[in-house]
């Protein structure tokens, strides 16, 4: 299973429906900041969103946890949790859940960041990375950041 992951895509659409094209993802994930670009965009494709700080009139939840195997996922923008400003409530949020692998945005730098029992991933902006999570019988396989610059 491919899971591909954006955030902060501010109507990006286009970009996104490339990426997708390219890698054929079994599920795509929105960490917010123009989630709607997202939703409905992708056809064939599973969707999962959660709201970002300029998703004004969302309905999403601002944070998500949930399994594909073995693989917790704990996803959010992360303007609550102030990831501009470092990691630790994130992270604290995040494990205390359970999970990981741990995906946010707001920031719009890419970061990754592999640990022996979890891994932080910030896709950055779809104008220059997105996420990629790949699972392989129930278990993480890869979790990698791409470049766009092949579009």
């Amino acid at each position: 299973m491919k899971v591909l992951i954006f955030s902060d895509s501010h109507g990006q659409k286009r970009r996104m429906v490339d990426i997708a094209a390219k890698e054929k993802p079994s599920l795509i994930l929105h960490l917010g900041d123009h989630e709607a670009d997202a939703a409905g965009t992708f056809a064939n494709v599973r969707t999962r969103n959660v709201k970002g700080n300029c998703d004004y009139n969302s309905v999403e939840e601002e944070t998500r946890r949930f399994d594909l195997g073995d693989v917790k996922i704990f996803m959010t923008h992360g303007h609550r949790y102030r990831v501009k400003f470092g990691l630790e409530a994130l992270t604290e949020a995040a494990l205390a859940a359970g999970a990981n692998v741990i995906l946010f945005g707001h920031t719009h730098r890419p970061y990754l960041q592999k640990y022996p029992d979890y891994t932080i991933m910030n896709p950055g902006t779809p104008d220059q990375s997105y996420g990629m999570i790949e699972i392989e019988d129930g278990k993480l396989k890869n979790i990698t950041l791409k470049e766009t610059n092949f579009i």
